[in-house]
C-alpha cells in the first residue's frame, strides 16, 4: 500500500468519506452508533477498524429494514381497518365521519374535473 494510503487510513478518512457517502438518514444512524459505542462526542476514527464500521452498518442496515417491513404491515393493517370501519357505518345507517381536509380535497377534486374542457 501506499504512504498516501496509509496516511487516510491512519487519519481515519477513508472511514470518515465512506459514511458521508451514505444516504443522510442512514449515515446520521450509524455515526449516532459510534457516538453511543465510544461514548464521546468525537468519534475516533484512527481506532475504527473496518471491521468495526462494517459490522455497525450491516447491524444498523438490517434493523432498518425490520423497521420498514413492519411499518409497511402495519400500514397496510389500518387501511384495511379504515375499510372495515367505513363499512360498519354504512351498515348501521350511520353516516361517515370525515376529515374537513378530505371534504375540501374531494371537492376541488370535482371541481377541477368541471373545468378540464371536452
Amino acid at each position: 500500500m501506499t504512504s498516501w494510503g496509509l496516511t487516510l487510513i491512519a487519519t481515519g478518512l477513508i472511514p470518515q468519506r465512506f459514511i458521508a457517502r451514505l444516504p443522510k438518514l442512514f449515515g446520521e444512524r450509524i455515526v449516532s452508533k459510534l457516538h453511543q459505542n465510544f461514548a464521546t462526542n468525537d468519534i475516533p476514527f484512527n481506532l475504527l477498524s473496518f471491521g468495526q464500521l462494517f459490522g455497525i452498518v450491516k447491524s444498523k442496515g438490517l434493523n432498518l429494514c425490520n423497521e420498514i417491513k413492519l411499518q409497511s404491515k402495519y400500514g397496510s393493517e389500518r387501511a384495511q381497518s379504515r375499510k372495515e370501519m367505513g363499512n360498519f357505518y354504512e351498515a348501521f345507517g350511520v353516516t361517515k365521519i370525515e376529515a374537513p381536509s378530505a371534504v375540501r380535497k374531494h371537492f376541488n377534486k370535482k371541481r377541477a374535473q368541471n373545468k378540464k374542457p371536452s
